[in-house]
C-alpha cells in the first residue's frame, strides 16, 4: 500500500461562479468598448460584435516583439490594443551583414489604437504579409 501526501483546496460554487463571472464579464467589456471603438467594427450592430467575443483571442505582446514577419502567411487578423510599427520592403542595402545585399524592411506606419492589421491583405487575397509587425511597447493584441 502507498501513501502520498496531499492538500485539498474547497471553493464553494457560488463563491467560483462569482470569480468566473466577474472575469468573463470584464473580457466581454473590454471587448465590446474596443469593438464600439475601431472602425472596421463599429458599423456592425451590438449583437453582432458580441457574437464574435468568442472567437477572438487575446494575445499579450512585449516591447519590441515582433508579431508578424514579412512573408508569414495571412490567416489572421490583428486588432492593435497598443501602439504598433508596421513595416514594409526598401530597395536600400540592409545595414546588418547576414542581410547585405537584400532589401530591408523599413517602418512605413504607426497603429495606434484601435486599428487594424492584415485586413487589407485578406482583401487582396495574398498569401503572406508583405509587411511586417512589431510592438513598441508591452500591450494587447486581439486576434480574430
Amino acid at each position: 500500500k502507498c501513501e502520498e501526501k496531499s492538500s485539498v483546496a474547497i471553493l464553494r460554487r457560488d463563491d467560483y461562479q462569482q470569480i468566473l463571472e466577474t472575469t468573463e464579464s470584464r473580457r466581454r467589456s473590454d471587448w465590446m468598448d474596443f469593438a464600439q471603438a475601431a472602425p472596421i467594427l463599429r458599423t456592425l450592430d451590438q449583437s453582432t460584435r458580441l457574437l464574435l467575443e468568442p472567437l477572438v483571442k487575446i494575445q499579450q505582446v512585449s516591447r519590441g516583439q515582433k508579431v508578424v514577419k514579412i512573408g508569414d502567411p495571412v490567416q489572421v487578423l490583428f486588432l492593435a490594443k497598443g501602439i504598433f510599427e508596421v513595416a514594409s520592403f526598401s530597395s536600400g542595402k540592409a545595414d546588418s551583414s547576414e542581410a547585405v545585399g537584400m532589401e530591408q524592411a523599413v517602418p512605413s506606419a504607426l497603429m495606434a489604437p484601435p486599428s487594424c492589421f492584415g485586413l487589407s491583405a485578406h482583401c487582396r487575397n495574398e498569401t503572406h504579409f508583405e509587411e511586417s509587425l512589431t510592438s513598441c511597447s508591452a500591450g494587447k493584441l486581439y486576434v480574430l
